[in-house]
């Protein structure tokens, strides 16, 4: 989701087995993830 409230990425769910984990890691290659630094927080 957006900081606007829209969806960008459906959830995608998985099962707690090997199967499940490796459905996730094969849709995980497809996806590009970001990470936005926060800043120092004291």
């Amino acid at each position: 989701m957006n900081s606007r409230g829209i969806v960008i990425v459906d959830p995608f769910a998985f099962e707690n087995n090997e199967d499940g984990f490796a459905g996730l890691i094969k849709w995980m290659e497809a996806a590009i993830v970001g990470v936005e630094p926060i800043g120092i927080t004291h």
